[in-house]
């Protein structure tokens, strides 16, 4: 069993839906069973571009928005 938990920082380095992701490459290489991203944004192309990629490993997936901070 496979578990990855990463600070992906709402993968601030990643500025743009067309150029690569290195964050997103490497848990594609690594294929961890669980996986857990920390400082994610629940929404806007960050989050559709991560879904239309891990989505298809990860098809039980919950994501937590807490509000105010």
């Amino acid at each position: 069993l496979k578990v990855m938990s990463y600070n992906v920082f709402n993968f601030s380095t990643w500025t743009s839906p067309d150029e690569p992701c290195p964050i997103l490459d490497y848990v594609e290489a690594q294929r961890p069973d669980i996986l857990c991203f920390q400082e994610f944004s629940s929404g806007g192309w960050k989050k559709e571009r991560v879904m239309e990629r891990l989505g298809k490993l990860y098809s039980y997936h919950r994501i937590s928005d807490p509000k105010g901070g």
